[in-house]
């Protein structure tokens, strides 16, 4: 007799006892009243047993709640976003088995890629455009197209979890032309490895993919600056495909951190664990740490010389370029001490998580080398009581909202301030959610220069007493340049996330399990406030350091491991564990006292007010 087991799901809550073994899509087919018909008639794309995401081709052999995962939710999203890049590959792998098709980046609803010249020797390649990629052809693009297309039409079932001797695996990705997929295997060493396959093809488990590649009909393919992109649809609008709008400074900033990546030979998590405890380790840290400083002195020559963008945000090396196009014609003057310190305020927005305060620290101090005097007006000290606090959807407070700030307060204060006027900051107490009868007199100085930073500092209505070209817009925010392997990137995402956890543990003492649940209101906020005013930045600045996940990783994988299994948490603190695990953790001695990570993990040079 079959060994039984029993399911209940949270949509009926009524048990069904079944076969063990059984795998999820089969069930679904099997017993479909069990499962409630999904209201746009949605098919699956994964499951959740006992609170943990599985894939639909796997068994069931448990008693366990089985519920179901639909890509118009956040996970599910992922989920075929995933599936999409997997079948990708595969449809790449039997066109051009020859040739490397590399992820780089992913903006907005898309992934790209790029296509790789192995006998480019990129340390002797100066052009970032040049780096080792390949023109991409229409040949690429149609032949392409039409595979996946062929892959899809089949409705080939895809296994998740396949088990495989690891050896095999390095023999087989080599195969495949995924040579960071082989380095991170090297720097394991393990024996036997997860993989998921769909026919002869395979590619490492990073998570759930759908149970059928049927699943997978809606994207779409572009060519962008040599680079194959493939769209997706937003969870929020799973059945549509998007638009694709190219977001050219951003993929400028990826290109030229890909292309030092490139240069410095670490461009993967494989790679930068085969140095991990080596002495090249700690001088890479030096590097990372010398090269974000080195952008950072080039952001304080563009406030120095007046820049203006007057085409939306740049990248920082485009923005020089164009100053020294704009110097050529004698539009502007070369030699800073001749500047007639045009701008007045320089502000500095980005998600949470970005480095916000540390980045306006060493603004400050490098502004002041180059001889402008800077006042640094702390935005928090401008929120209204807490009884007249906006109130969000669930009824509690929403300090993310724009109307939390007195803005005619601080308009007032900011033009007074940039008028010569002494003014009497005020100082708003957390404890009390009152502002204090304390306040601090402040007076700009001699070339004095005024910084301000928050989520609200790039919305016009804040700085609305201050001229446009009389102030400097700076967007910053953390996006990584070291991919996983060769079909999985880093996700901005998670990186903003992992910084927070370890913040919000050392400074709030808040848990892994809060704060994984704030974050999704975080992002909602981030989705209303923050990023639509991001096109109004003169620049964006990447706070990302390649080496800071294996720093962070020592802070935030036992905080993870505390979530229970009852926990809302506890299937994204799975996720991010899998991800960590194949990072090899080190400690933060070797982080430098003044570096932008030292807000998040304590021990910073800086004294934060």
């Amino acid at each position: 007799m079959n060994k039984k087991v029993t399911i209940t799901t949270s949509e009926t809550g009524k048990p069904l006892v079944l076969d063990s073994g059984l795998r999820i899509y089969d069930i679904i087919t099997k017993y479909p009243d069990a499962f409630p018909v999904h209201p746009q008639g949605l098919f699956p794309v994964a499951a959740t047993i006992n609170n943990l995401l599985v894939a639909l081709s796997d068994k069931v052999s448990v008693n366990c709640s089985l519920n179901m995962i639909y890509a118009d939710s956040v996970i599910g999203g992922d989920v075929y976003r995933r599936s999409l890049v997997f079948i990708l590959g595969m449809a790449w792998f039997k066109v051009f088995p020859k040739v490397r098709l590399e992820i780089s980046h992913s903006i907005g609803h898309a992934f790209y890629f790029v296509i790789k010249n192995e006998e480019a020797d990129v340390k002797q390649v100066i052009d970032v455009n040049d780096v080792s990629k390949v023109k991409v052809t229409q040949e690429h693009f149609d032949g392409l197209k039409l595979e996946m297309e062929k892959i899809i039409a089949a409705d080939i079932p895809i296994l998740s979890r396949t088990p495989m001797n690891n050896q095999h695996a390095i023999d087989v990705f080599c195969k495949q032309n995924q040579p960071f997929t082989c380095s991170l295997l090297q720097s394991r060493n393990e024996t036997r490895i997860i993989v998921q396959q769909c026919g002869e093809y395979i590619q490492l488990a990073h998570g759930p993919l759908v149970g059928k590649t049927g699943s997978l009909n809606k994207f779409n393919i572009a060519v962008e600056n040599d680079m194959l992109v493939l769209i997706y649809p937003s969870h929020k609008n799973s059945e549509v495909i998007p638009e694709f709008k190219h977001n050219a400074p951003l993929s400028q900033i990826y290109e030229e951190y890909g292309h030092w990546a490139g240069v410095m030979d670490i461009e993967s998590i494989g790679q930068l664990n085969a140095i991990n405890r080596t002495d090249r380790f700690k001088s890479y840290v030096q590097i990372c740490e010398s090269r974000q400083n080195q952008m950072l002195s080039q952001v304080c020559e563009l406030i120095m010389k007046g820049h203006k963008s007057m085409n939306g945000p740049m990248a920082i090396t485009e923005a020089l370029k164009y100053n020294a196009a704009q110097e050529s014609n004698g539009i502007m003057l070369g030699d800073l001490t001749q500047q007639t310190d045009q701008i007045k305020l320089v502000a500095i927005s980005g998600p949470s998580s970005s480095g916000k305060t540390t980045f306006a620290k060493k603004l400050q101090y490098n502004l002041t080398v180059m001889g402008r005097t800077p006042l640094v007006l702390s935005m928090d000290n401008y929120f209204v009581n807490r009884e007249v606090t906006p109130l969000g959807e669930d009824g509690k407070y929403d300090f993310e909202h724009l109307e939390a700030i007195d803005i005619d307060y601080f308009n007032v204060q900011l033009a007074e301030l940039l008028n010569g006027k002494q003014i009497q900051m005020p100082i708003f107490d957390f404890k009390t959610g009152q502002r204090s009868d304390k306040t601090v007199p402040m007076v700009l100085p001699s070339r004095g220069i005024v910084i301000i930073e928050g989520i609200h500092a790039l919305n016009p209505i804040m700085t609305r007493s201050v001229p446009m070209n009389d102030k400097f817009c700076i967007f910053i925010q953390p996006l990584p340049c070291i991919n996983l392997d060769d079909r999985t990137r880093i996700s901005t995402r998670d990186y903003r996330l992992f910084r927070r956890i370890v913040r919000d543990k050392k400074y709030r003492n808040c848990s892994a399990e809060h704060t994984i649940q704030l974050f999704i209101n975080v992002r909602k906020g981030e989705d209303k406030w923050i990023y639509p005013h991001q096109n109004r930045a003169d620049i964006y600045f990447n706070t990302a350091l390649d080496y800071e996940l294996l720093v962070l990783s020592t802070f935030v994988t036992p905080l993870l491991h505390d979530i229970s299994p009852e926990s809302p948490s506890y299937m994204e603190a799975r996720r991010l564990l899998s991800f960590l695990d194949w990072i090899q953790a080190v400690n933060a001695d070797y982080v430098p006292k003044h570096s932008i990570l030292r807000e998040f993990i304590g021990g910073s040079g800086f004294a934060y007010d």
